[in-house]
């Protein structure tokens, strides 16, 4: 009796119409479907005043995050939050830092599905450069 071996699908691609544009569908080897990719990233430039910046909705969820703050201009010590939220209406600590120089930090084992970052003092810097990673 012959015995035939297939190769486990390493990467499967179709897309859908949503009504307005093609969605590409990514599967893994486990049979799963994703809409999104496993790793998303986000920007927000030029912020100037303090208080909560725009929102990213991570669409599925992330439990992995690195946030990278540039500061630009002078600062004697720029103080940001980066929060979390499941519901995009109650808002969260998930880290904050104080620095006079930019930073990366890293946020783990906090699954949350939107992100954003809350200004608390610039520190007298003309504005601050704030990046999301985030991987689920």
């Amino acid at each position: 009796m012959p015995v035939y071996v297939y190769p486990s699908v390493q990467y499967a691609k179709t897309q859908v119409w949503d009504g307005s544009e093609w969605v590409n569908l990514l599967g893994d080897d486990t049979g799963r479907v994703h809409t999104v990719p496993p790793s998303q990233a986000a920007s927000i430039t030029g912020v100037s005043s303090t208080g909560p910046t725009a929102s990213y909705d991570t669409v599925t969820g992330a439990w992995l995050f690195t946030w990278v703050v540039i500061i630009n201009g002078t600062s004697s010590g720029t103080h940001v939050r980066f929060q979390g939220s499941v519901d995009g209406t109650n808002w969260f600590d998930l880290d904050d830092y104080t620095d006079s120089s930019s930073w990366m930090r890293h946020v783990v084992n906090k699954p949350v599905r939107y992100v954003r970052a809350y200004v608390d003092d610039l520190g007298g810097a003309d504005s601050v450069d704030i990046y999301f990673y985030a991987l689920r």
